[in-house]
């Protein structure tokens, strides 16, 4: 699991209570520079490493987080 966080992290949150619960231990977090994850070279690279065909992507604002 991966979950990315828009820059700067203290104004706009990190997971919600209920969610960092049950975030997993070897979850990999990332902040972010852009709406779109994809455009950030150590998020693409994470993903790249696990060697899937598929992922299914969620946000607050899924249009802009799949962007």
């Amino acid at each position: 699991m991966l979950a990315t966080f828009e820059i700067p992290v203290s104004q706009n949150g990190e997971l919600p209570e209920i969610l960092e619960a049950v975030f997993p231990a070897h979850g990999q977090r990332f902040q972010k520079n852009y709406f779109g994850c994809m455009i950030e070279l150590d998020i693409t690279g994470a993903i790249k490493e696990w060697q899937v065909n598929q992922i299914a992507v969620s946000g607050v604002e899924t249009n802009v987080c799949i962007l």
